[in-house]
């Protein structure tokens, strides 16, 4: 049976990810969200969300979403700007589980790592079917 979110405990560690920002992967991002304040960021700057997206993509290779699972909210901040070229290191836990009337509600705490630094520091929250579990 596939690794899915639905088997991991509170405490759980991702294996970390690396991955570069690439300007290909960057203006694709930017021609699927269509924000136009994208364009007001200096040269080669990354969007912030984006950083998130691939902190989240990544997370996903290491487990997928349960049957039925809904994204229940987001929580970002970002520590210092990206620069198309970079290369992160995301890292992430699960730090909460909690079960109630048939649901299970997790939240996943992630950390994005650049050449300076921390890039990032966040929180995902989720919901999916208690049976999803079986």
């Amino acid at each position: 049976m596939p690794l899915t979110v639905a088997n991991l405990e509170k405490g759980h560690a991702f294996p970390p990810v690396t991955f570069e920002l690439s300007r290909g992967w960057v203006d694709q991002y930017s021609e699927a969200v269509s924000d136009s304040t994208i364009a007001t960021l200096g040269p080669g700057l990354v969007p912030p969300m984006a950083i998130a997206a691939l902190s989240i993509r990544a997370l996903l290779q290491h487990a997928a979403l349960a049957p039925g699972t809904i994204h229940a909210g987001q929580e970002v901040s970002f520590s210092s700007a990206t620069h198309v070229g970079d290369t992160l290191s995301v890292t992430a836990s699960v730090a909460s589980r909690g079960e109630r009337a048939g649901w299970v509600l997790m939240g996943v705490d992630l950390e994005a790592f650049g050449p300076a630094g921390p890039v990032m520091t966040g929180r995902a929250t989720i919901t999916f079917p208690v049976d999803a579990t079986n």
